[in-house]
């Protein structure tokens, strides 16, 4: 992706973090319901929940285990053994809605027309207000830092990569390390958008 356009620190790469609109596009519901018919063979607007991560790969949404297991327990709820049998569309749209508010927004444009031209100037104006909106809705107690467990969070709800496979660990453990801060320590803004970058600067 070419970004040579994008000035300033904070901004490196703040044009792929996650976006403001959270509501869908009629192309992305439309994207949706395609597929989610792919699996209602027979017209009954439900299935099976085995069925709901092929679904999701059938999207170019696979994500390992663990981080669907933590979508499937902020929709469903803690208890994973008594999961329905069936998810019906609106319940699927609803959860599919979930999953792409934590999707980066070039990947929601080219996951629904890969063929799309993309402006990044424009997502580039907006990045640094996403920034501030994610890293404030983790600072609970608003004490204008986070922790390793928030940043463990956010990085596992982002819908990215892990280089690791660990659920980020060795990718937070790294750049802790990298920061000379310890794992009980805490990091600020600029911090965090320079672990964000550090970790897209890995995977793409």
């Amino acid at each position: 992706m070419n970004t040579s356009k994008i000035r300033g620190p904070r901004t490196k790469r703040l044009v792929m973090i996650t976006p403001s609109d959270s509501h869908f596009s009629k192309e992305e519901e439309l994207f949706a319901r395609q597929n989610f018919n792919y699996f209602d063979i027979e017209g009954t607007s439900e299935i099976d929940m085995e069925e709901l991560p092929s679904l999701l790969r059938r999207m170019g949404l696979s994500m390992e285990k663990a981080r669907l297991d933590k979508y499937y327990r902020m929709f469903f709820g803690p208890n994973l053994e008594t999961l329905e049998q069936t998810i019906s569309w609106d319940r699927f749209l609803i959860l599919f809605s979930m999953i792409m508010r934590n999707q980066l927004p070039i990947f929601r444009l080219k996951l629904v027309n890969p063929n799309r031209e993309v402006d990044y100037i424009s997502y580039a104006q907006r990045a640094l207000d996403d920034a501030i909106s994610i890293f404030t809705e983790l600072d609970i107690n608003e004490t204008g830092v986070l922790g390793y467990a928030e940043l463990n969070d956010i990085f596992n709800c982002l819908g990215l990569n892990d280089p690791y496979k660990d659920n980020f660990k060795t990718f937070l453990d790294k750049q802790f390390e990298k920061s000379n801060k310890r794992l009980d320590e805490k990091v600020d803004f600029d911090e965090f958008v320079d672990f964000y970058n550090n970790l897209l600067d890995l995977i793409y």
